[in-house]
């Protein structure tokens, strides 16, 4: 499973953290994307490039992480997109930021959108969340594209799916064959 991460990347402290939730995917068997370590800030890429490259990364991703502490511009639109594309998406903002920072409307607006399952304060909470979406995770094929993708279901919804698709072939002949 492919996690993006999403977040400030000019700040020495934010970089410490990105480096602490990539290596903790990483631990936990996911292959994680991180903008500062695809394109350190000392690349010569153009703006452009660096652009392109993380919306393909973001297209590419299964789940993401946002990070809303001193969130930019360029955390804001990988959100949004992620949010677009109908990804899973965790939030991470520390209980410091939460107090004390104004992160703005739409950042906010974004933070609050989120369900409260999928919003976190540490690195620990964080592992939790990682840990039950990985066991959570049924693997199917995409026949339009033939990448594997995951897709998280829900019991709530899984049984009633299962049961139904065991009566596809009555219903059917019901239907169409009387």
């Amino acid at each position: 499973m492919k996690i993006f991460i999403a977040s400030k990347l000019t700040c020495q402290k934010q970089q410490r953290l990105n480096e602490q939730i990539y290596n903790l995917c990483i631990k936990l068997g996911f292959k994680a994307y991180l903008p500062q370590k695809e394109l350190p800030l000392d690349t010569k890429a153009t703006p452009k490039q660096i652009l392109e490259a993380n919306e393909k990364a973001v297209d590419d991703f299964d789940f993401g992480i946002v990070v809303f502490d001193q969130a930019g511009a360029g955390t804001a639109m990988e959100l949004e997109k992620a949010y677009m594309l109908n990804r899973t998406i965790i939030g991470y903002r520390s209980k410091k930021s939460q107090q004390n920072e104004d992160i703005g409307k739409m950042l906010q607006g974004a933070w609050d959108r989120l369900p409260k399952k999928f919003k976190v304060n540490s690195i620990h909470e964080l592992e939790n969340i990682l840990k039950k979406l990985k066991s959570s995770c049924v693997i199917r094929r995409t026949t339009r594209d033939k990448k594997e993708r995951y897709t998280s279901y829900n019991s709530v919804y899984l049984v009633p799916l299962l049961l139904l698709s065991s009566l596809y072939p009555y219903l059917t002949y019901f239907f169409f064959e009387v």
